[in-house]
Order: structure tokens, then sequence, then C-alpha cells
């Protein structure tokens, strides 16, 4: 059966009733529209609009006389304040009816709603609010607060429910415009009529806050949330400029207004405007309890627990930070290893006060995450068979300003410590989670790969610059640093051209150059023909010592080259050495203790030409004292010395088979008077250097040790002579004495008694002279 509804305003006396009549007939009077207009329902629910049909004038005449007998004996329940909320008022509940009270106090009538959260119908007994003087106030109750009424001086906002808007002027309550229309917008709407949402469970709109600027939104946002929940504030554009006062580690800010410098962090013409600002705000970083207790000691690297977890807590992520929860947040320490889940040592002394009792260790933070999980098959993906975490493609059809397809900016203000790293603008990790490594020419697995795929040649593949030029406080400490993480530093592979460098200009130029931190100017060079040139003390080294390596000058030529040439630039007396050694890698210093130099002395460069060897054993290298032979270029030019280094060494010349040690120049000796110049031990007498002057047996056989001694005596009186010192011979049996009478031709006797005494016997008082000759 069709359903007829019936809408009509009465003249003057237009008041909104509602009556039910049979299944679903209702006749709605309206104040503010005094127009008939029937509408019809047909079978189907749809609404038919029907001017002047005449059976629904008669139906509607007849209903009209017994509702308006009904209605003049019904009680009037239109803006009476009653606690009795008539079935509607302007489509809403009547209650909480607002009327002027004494001065600045607002009167609010008992009345129920259905608001919170969680939604529920809450009841209010009615009240008073004292209202800001000389200030439109904008009463409402509050979803936030368990339903209860509330006022402000900045308006109605979503999630109120409005009441009344009142003026107030000069102590007194001026107009109030009733706030509790029937026509309210849908819930979560904007005046538009769009979806709009306060807040989302963790999730928060900053603009839909109270504040008149964008910090204060979104303190009111964050506080929203609270310091000990997990959320995340979203700032729309319009939001108003500012950044939060504080922020909490377990809040992120999504920040969609595009007017804030993320860099410089100016809110006025900005030269940066983000389309997306992701703030992840650490503090101090995300802690996480370590299980059971833990004990440290100031000054101590030892780490000890009970009931700990060291070894899946702390395993794996060795180098992360502990310390104990009462401890400041200064007294962060690294772990350098761990031994077991109850053990554990730190990479140096514990600062904290320290102790026993729980435990934090730090998390790392991720501020934009990007998994992509790719199962087995080819291609990966359905459209190009790659996996690609994030792709930025940017592209400019005129002009020549950079495209950045990446810019990161980071800043630090704390000074780097030795042992950890401070920041890294970007880390990646490449982990080989299969069973065997990677094979070269086996496609790419590679931290960071370059491609140059346009149809003509940018410019570099790789530059790190300074943002103020060469050699400034702003520069790099080192432009490009390999570790010793890898099993190489720079592997290039191919098989020629490993380094292929091509100038584009004058060819004589140099192609690589370097010089000391401390230099002006290019301390070596190595040029694009083959050549190089070493200004520095050190020209062609190595770090790390090989047994095998050469170092191999060739000179194709007959004439006369020198294709090593080692010099020293010190317009002085500088030396110039080559230098050897030879030391036990790991268990002894690399230690120069003998060699060759050349010493200058005179003008040209000329000075002595050395060989040195160091006997001592220290560690330090061979010096101009440590020489042994020398040809010396000043003084006695030309002249070479040999020198046995130590007290009381000997200089042996030891030819080899049948050589001989010859000169054809005179050998000079100059010990002092009295010492033989000379001192030979041989079994084979030397001819002129043994026996002087020679001497030989009757046989022919030269005699070897062979002396003279010779003298005057007076018989009788000194003839009885004692030969001391070298005078004496072997015994009395290896020498001959001779004897002759210088005072008359008379016969003397010579009687050896041994060795160093012999008696001349003969006329008394006269003059001997004697002769003695042997061993």
């Amino acid at each position: 059966m069709p359903v007829i509804r019936a809408k009509m305003s009465l003249t003057g006396a237009c008041v909104q009733h509602t009556v039910s009549h049979g299944k679903s007939d209702n006749l709605m009077l309206d104040q503010r529209n005094c127009a008939a207009e029937f509408i019809r329902d047909d079978e189907g629910g749809n609404s038919v609009v029907r001017h002047g049909e005449l059976r629904a004038l008669v139906v509607l005449s007849l209903w009209l006389v017994v509702s308006i007998s009904l209605w003049g004996q019904q009680r009037q329940a239109l803006n009476t304040g009653s606690n009795e909320n008539p079935t509607y008022f302007q489509r809403v509940g009547a209650g909480y009816w607002p009327s002027t009270g004494a001065g600045l106090i607002l009167n609010v009538r008992p009345g129920t709603t259905f608001c919170g959260n969680a939604q529920h119908l809450a009841g209010y007994a009615g009240g008073t609010f004292r209202l800001a003087d000389n200030m439109t106030n904008y009463v409402y109750f509050d979803a936030r607060a368990s339903c209860v009424l509330a006022k402000n001086t900045t308006g109605f906002a979503l999630g109120q429910i409005p009441l009344a808007r009142v003026v107030t002027s000069s102590g007194a309550i001026r107009p109030i415009t009733d706030a509790r229309s029937g026509t309210v917008q849908a819930l979560g709407t904007d005046s538009g009529g769009r979806f709009a949402t306060k807040y989302l469970n963790g999730l928060r709109f900053a603009d839909q806050f109270p504040g008149v600027t964008g910090t204060a939104k979104q303190d009111a946002a964050m506080t929203d949330i609270g310091a000990s929940n997990v959320g995340l504030v979203v700032i729309p554009p319009g939001t108003g400029s500012g950044q939060a006062t504080s922020y909490s580690n377990q809040i992120g800010v999504l920040d969609f207004r595009q007017t804030v410098d993320p860099i410089s962090n100016f809110a006025t013409d900005p030269d940066r405007t983000p389309l997306i600002l992701l703030e992840n705000f650490q503090g101090e970083l995300t802690t996480k309890p370590l299980t059971g207790t833990v004990t440290l000691i100031k000054g101590s690297t030892a780490v000890t627990g009970v009931g700990t977890k060291f070894t899946t807590e702390l395993s794996g992520h060795l180098g992360r930070s502990i310390r104990l929860r009462a401890d400041a947040s200064t007294g962060w320490a690294r772990v350098a290893s761990v031994i077991d889940d109850t053990h554990a040592t730190l990479a140096g002394n514990y600062s904290g006060t320290g102790g026993t009792g729980a435990a934090v260790y730090f998390v790392t933070q991720l501020g934009f995450v990007v998994r992509n999980l790719a199962t087995a098959g080819t291609p990966n993906t359905a459209s190009g068979g790659e996996s690609v975490g994030i792709t930025v493609v940017s592209k400019r059809s005129g002009g020549s300003r950079s495209i950045w397809g990446q810019n990161i900016n980071l800043a630090y203000d704390t000074p780097v410590l030795a042992s950890d790293a401070q920041t890294e603008g970007m880390e990646i990790d490449v982990s080989n989670n299969s069973s065997l490594d990677d094979v070269p020419g086996f496609g790419f697995s590679s931290g960071l790969h370059i491609l140059s795929a346009g149809s003509k040649k940018p410019m570099y593949g790789l530059s790190v610059l300074s943002s103020t030029g060469l050699a400034n406080t702003n520069s790099f400490q080192r432009g490009i640093w390999i570790g010793n993480y890898s099993q190489q530093g720079l592997y290039i592979d191919g098989g020629t051209n490993h380094i292929y460098l091509v100038p584009y200009a004058d060819n004589s130029k140099p192609m690589l150059v370097g010089r000391n931190s401390a230099d002006s100017a290019t301390r070596w060079r190595i040029n694009n023909d083959g050549s190089a040139r070493f200004d520095g003390p050190v020209g062609l080294a190595t770090d790390n010592p090989n047994p095998t390596s050469r170092l191999h000058a060739y000179v194709a030529a007959d004439a006369f080259k020198i294709p090593v040439r080692l010099e020293n630039d010190n317009n002085g007396a500088g030396t110039v050495g080559l230098g050897l050694g030879v030391a036990s890698s790991g268990s002894e210093s690399s230690n120069v203790k003998a060699g060759f130099a050349l010493t200058r002395n005179l003008s040209n460069g000329r000075g002595d030409a050395c060989l040195f060897n160091r006997l001592a054993n220290d560690a330090a290298d061979f010096t101009p004292s440590d020489w042994f032979i020398c040809n010396r270029g000043g003084g006695y030019m030309g002249r070479t010395e040999i020198r046995a280094q130590g007290a009381d060494q000997d200089v042996v010349l030891t030819p080899s088979g049948a050589g001989h040690v010859t000169t054809s120049r005179q050998i000079q000796t100059k010990i002092a008077t009295g010492t033989p110049p000379f001192s030979v031990a041989s079994t084979t007498p030397v001819a002129n250097l043994t026996t002087v002057p020679l001497t030989y047996s009757s046989t022919g056989v030269q005699q070897t040790g062979v002396h003279l001694v010779s003298g005057n005596c007076r018989i009788g009186t000194d003839c009885a002579v004692t030969l001391a010192g070298e005078a004496a011979f072997t015994d009395s049996t290896t020498y001959r004495c001779t004897a002759s009478d210088n005072t008359a031709a008379n016969p003397v006797v010579v009687n050896q008694s041994s060795g160093s005494k012999f008696v001349i016997t003969g006329n008394p008082s006269d003059m001997v002279s004697y002769i003695c000759v042997g061993n």
C-alpha cells in the first residue's frame, strides 16, 4: 500500500509536531515554512510530489480536525527548560536550553546527548557559566572530556557539540544565539561536507586542534596523544607556521605545509619547500630494557648480569651502547664483545655512576623504510623484472639549474669520538644470505650502482666536493675512504687499462698528483708519458712489505744512463742514502741498519760516499757515524778509508784462493815511535819483514824471528851483560855473540850463560865491542 507523507506550514502559529498515523504516515508542521506540500511514497519507496490531489486533501482535512484538537490539549515543550526533552526540537533534542542569568552568568538547563569515545548517552544536571566580558563566547560540550560543558572565545571546532554563541558587553549578556540547530552537518565532515577528522587511533591532524599558531596546534595534538603513547602527527597545509615546542621519542611528524625550510628552519620565504617532510625527533634515541639485572662499575670495562640474555640481546649488535637506567644519559658505553649470556666487555671504561640494577640499550631509529619482498621467478615484478625500493624521476625540459634526485643534509654539534662514527650520509647494507660468495662477472651485487643511461655523456659518475672550494675548513678530511672491511680496497677488473687516464688538453700535464697536507705544492705526480716525480721524503714505498716485490729500472741504450736517481734537495751538508734492513714482521721494528749514502761537503753535490752498518742492537736506523768504508770527496780528496767499528777491532783483508792483497804504492803507518809498525805471524818467513838483516843457516835456510844486539863494555867492569826486553833471546843456544878487543890485539872469550845473559873475559881493563845475532 502506498505511504503518504504530508508537510504543511500554518501561518502565524506554525509549530513543529509529529503524529504517527497508520503504518508510517507522518505530519510535520514547520513554523519556518507555511507552504503545504504533499509527498507520496509509492510501492517501491520512491517519493512522488502531487499538489492539489483530491484524495490527499480529503484525508488531510479529516486528519487536521482531529490533530489540532488533540494538540491544543498537549503540554507545550518549546523552550520551557524542562528536564524532559521533547521528541524533536529543530530535529535535535531540546535539552541544554541557554538563558540569561545575572551579569555575565549564563544558565544552562539539564539535558542528554550521545557523545564521547566510546560514544554513550550522557546526561547533564544543569549549571551556570561565567563568561568573558566584551567577547564573543562559544559554549559547547566537549566529547573528549566526558561530554561536560565547556566554553572558549575562539570558535567551535570539530569534535565539539555547539550549544550557543553569547556576546557580552559591559558586564552583561547581550544576544544569545541558540546553536542547537536541527540542521547539523554530518559528523566527521568539514564546512564543505567533505570527510574530516581530528584523530584516528594514534593519528592526529594538527590543523583540527585549537591554537592560534602552528606551534600551539602541534603541541595540542601531541598532548592529545600523550607522552607515553606511540603516534603520528600530520600537519596539513594551512596549519600555520612554527614547530612544536617539544617532541616525544615515540611521536613522529609528517609535515605537508611546504612553508618551512627543513635545513635553515626559516618559516618565511623558504629556499627549500619539501613535498613531504618526515621528522623523527629522536632525543636520546629510543631505548629498550635488557633482561635481568646488570652490574656496571665506574672505571671498568666489565659487564656482568644475573638472569641476562647478552648473547641474544647484544650479540650481533657489537657496538651497541648500554647504560644503567639510573645513570645519566652521559653514561652510555659501547659493547666491544659478548662472552656469554652473563658476561660482556665494554670498548672503554664505564663513565657512569655504576652499580647493579636495570639497564637499557639503544635501538636503531629508522626514519623511512621501504621493504621489498621479492619471490622466486623471472621477472620478480610484473612490469620490468626489477624490485625497486624508491624511484625518483626528475625531468627538466629547459633551463640549466641542478636537479637533485636525492639531497641528504646532515649536521652534528658534538665532536667525533675516535672509536665511533658520528654520522653517515647514507648507509647501504648488502646482505648475501645464500650459501656461496658471489663470483665476479656474474652480474651486479653492489652497494652503489651508477649507470649512464642518456643519449649523451654526463660529466661525472661520482663527485666529492667541498661546499666552498679546495683546502678550507669545510673540506672533507678524506674525499673517498675505503676502509679495511673489504677484501680489496679498490678492485678494477679487466685485462688492460685498469686505470686509464686521458687528458683533454696538454699531454705533458700530470695525471695523478698528490701532496702532504703540510705542503703547499705537489709532492709527487705520475705523468701520462709514464714518468713519475716524487718531491717528498718518500718517493716510492709500500706500507706492507712483500718479500717477492721487485724494483726494476731498465734502459735499452748503449750510452751511460742513470735509471734510478736518489737526491736530497738540502742546499747544504745533507745526506742521501739507500737503506737496507731485515725484520721479523710483527715482532720487530722495521729498521734500516745498513746502507749506502752520500754526504755532501762541497759545491755541486760533491761529498763522501760511504758504506754504513749500524752494530747497535736497537730500534734506530743507521746514522752517518756508522760508516766503515768511505771514499772522501772533500778534505782528503779521493782517499778511501776502511774503519773497523768498535774498540780494538781489526781490519782483515782475506783474498780467496791464491789471491793477493796488492798495492802499487807505499804502505804507511803512523803509530807512535817504539811500537812495531807490523806484526806478522806466519810459518813461512816473509822476506824483508820477519828478519833484519837476512839471516841464513849454513845450509841456506832463512832464519825467522832473528834480531841483533850490539854494544861495548870494559873487561872486569861491565862485560857481564844482561839483555832486557826485546833484546833477550829465547835461550843460550838460539843466538851467537862475537867480541873484539878495541885496546890491543888481545884475545877475548864470550860465555853465553842464558838467553838474556853472557860474560866476556880477556885482558883486564880493555875496551871490548860485541855483536849478538839469534832468535
